[in-house]
């Protein structure tokens, strides 16, 4: 049986990380903006996840991947 299609969404993209695994000071800024997009240096940090959405660059992220970025 096929799986069904991914949600494009910060949670579900390989490019997003959860800002609390951000580098200091990054990380401080976790409440205000819990995702930040890798894709880009420096990285961006998402106040809203609805971008995501529609993002032509977003891609799902590996199974059994480490989620987590170094700066």
């Amino acid at each position: 049986m096929p799986h069904p299609p991914v949600k494009q969404a910060a949670a579900t993209c390989h490019q997003a990380t959860p800002t609390i695994f951000m580098p200091t000071p990054m990380w401080l800024r976790a409440e205000e903006a819990p995702w930040t997009c890798v894709r880009t240096a420096p990285p961006r940090l998402l106040h809203s996840t609805d971008a995501c959405e529609t993002c032509p660059k977003w891609q799902p992220h590996r199974a059994g991947g480490n989620r987590q970025r170094s700066a």
